[in-house]
């Protein structure tokens, strides 16, 4: 069963519930409150990296907050989920809650170091990029790129984090892409550049911005800067008084789509390492041919 909502003012983005409801024991229901107790209580901790699992019986569970975010705040979204997450699956041993800024997870079945893209969320700006440019292959080819890079940095990182941005020139305007990546710190390297290049393949790259939420890994690009830089092995200072709070997601910016299970496919559809791609010379005589054309349709004006 996935339910998707609009987010409302604690950054909620929905949550999915295994079909397995009415079968949690009065066993596994002590376990999993005791579970939720132990990750809440575990989410103001610097030395976690925005990362805890634990396990209680047969309760298996771990939240994952977003690195570039305060531990405040990191505690703040773990104990909204804990707190919610029985109420949105009441009587069911699997369950997957995502906001903004955080992940909650648990199992009757342990999950723990094993990839997984299923279920998934999958949101996109209805904003297009043709409102920046006219032919938006450029940016595209820029966008796969900065993924291409964020992948395997993020996977290499201790935390498994990553961000990466790319500036790129149209129409004689400089734009800058940016991009965010993030696995559960349990995953290997390898399973972790796995599901994030599943997450990247899922976006629409004609759009302005988009995100895709797995259990494992989330990734997520803008046209404009929504992480704080995270340097060394702290977490980032993002409060409630920081100037980029208002470029968080809203109701009004994005759309789940209600088929958020489904695979959204790119509209230029190319793999990560291969499939042709123009490279910046061409892109240059491309961009100077534009200017000369112009030229020329301004000598004939006047």
């Amino acid at each position: 069963m996935l339910i998707v909502s609009f987010p409302t003012e604690a950054a909620y983005s929905g949550h999915n519930c295994s079909t397995l409801a009415g079968n949690s024991t009065s066993t596994f229901k002590s376990n999993l409150n005791q579970l939720l107790s132990t990750l809440s209580s575990n989410s103001n901790r610097n030395d976690t990296a925005g990362f805890y699992n634990a396990t209680v019986g047969t309760a298996y569970g771990l939240f994952l907050c977003r690195r570039d975010v305060s531990a405040r705040i990191c505690e703040e979204c773990v104990a909204n989920a804990t707190s919610e997450a029985l109420l949105r699956c009441p009587d069911n041993q699997q369950a997957v809650v995502w906001y903004d800024h955080c992940m909650l997870r648990y199992s009757n079945q342990p999950f723990y170091s094993e990839a997984a893209t299923s279920p998934s969320m999958t949101a996109w700006s209805p904003r297009n990029l043709t409102q920046y440019v006219a032919e938006p292959a450029e940016l595209n080819d820029v966008l796969v790129t900065t993924l291409e890079n964020l992948v395997p940095k993020a996977a290499k990182a201790t935390d498994k984090f990553a961000t990466e941005k790319a500036t790129f020139t149209a129409d004689l305007i400089l734009y800058t892409v940016y991009s965010l990546g993030q696995c559960t710190q349990d995953l290997s390297a390898a399973d972790c550049i796995a599901c994030l290049r599943e997450g990247a393949t899922q976006l629409v790259m004609s759009k302005q911005g988009g995100r895709v939420l797995y259990p494992s890994c989330n990734v997520r690009f803008e046209m404009y800067p929504f992480y704080q830089e995270v340097g060394g092995s702290t977490m980032g200072s993002m409060g409630s008084d920081d100037p980029t709070a208002d470029l968080e997601f809203s109701g009004r910016d994005w759309f789940w789509p209600l088929a958020a299970m489904e695979v959204t496919p790119w509209r230029r559809r190319r793999s990560f390492g291969g499939g042709s791609r123009s490279t910046k010379k061409e892109r240059e005589e491309k961009e100077l041919k534009k200017r000369e054309g112009k030229k020329e349709e301004g000598k004939r004006i006047k």
